[in-house]
């Protein structure tokens, strides 16, 4: 059976991607809350999973939470985690992407952009900084730490070493998304 890594789950489930059908979803993460099947920090996650290989590693929404200098390196991780033929597919919040909303729309940094798929408000401010709501419970993961749009996490996943990087896109304009592999073109993506 084929494995995916779902890092920094936050209890949303992959079961409803159609690429995942049938794979065993094994979960990475540091809150407790979300009950992972691993836990720990991302910045050390070859370590904490040493020895294990993955199908598929899928990183939503994590890289951000990051210093800009520790985001190529947890990249390199990612890679040395996928077995032969397996893909990274990495999201992140398209920061210049929503500030071109924001500007042409007229709307303020605390104003709704868009609702998270558990139908949280999001604003120009929680994709700058992290998410409001969790960070004022003093849950500092969710702070961001750094920011992206296309050009830059195109760039970080080439800097780590992916020869293959292709954009993908799951309709949401405030989001920048990647696959990126080693080996054997993935079969889901289109041409």
């Amino acid at each position: 059976m084929k494995r995916v890594l779902d890092v920094g789950s936050s209890n949303v489930s992959l079961s409803g991607i159609a690429r995942f059908d049938g794979w065993k979803i094994e979960t990475f993460d540091m809150d407790a809350e979300a009950e992972p099947t691993y836990r720990g920090f991302v910045s050390n996650i070859e370590t904490e999973l040493w020895g294990l290989h993955f199908d598929a590693v899928y990183a939503s929404h994590i890289l951000e939470h990051l210093s800009p200098w520790q985001t190529v390196n947890v990249l390199k991780q990612f890679g040395r985690l996928l077995a032969q033929d397996a893909w990274l597919e990495v999201w992140v919040p398209d920061v210049m992407g929503a500030f071109q909303y924001a500007i042409e729309h007229s709307i303020s940094l605390g104003a709704t952009l868009y609702e998270a798929k558990n139908g949280s408000p999001v604003t120009l401010l929680d994709m700058l900084y992290g998410w409001d709501r969790e960070v004022r419970k003093g849950k500092d993961g969710f702070a961001h730490r750094t920011a992206f749009d296309w050009p830059l996490l195109e760039d970080r996943l080439r800097e780590a070493g992916y020869p293959n990087v292709q954009p993908i896109d799951r309709g949401n304009a405030f989001e920048v998304g990647y696959c990126a592999w080693f080996g054997q073109r993935p079969g889901w993506l289109p041409e």
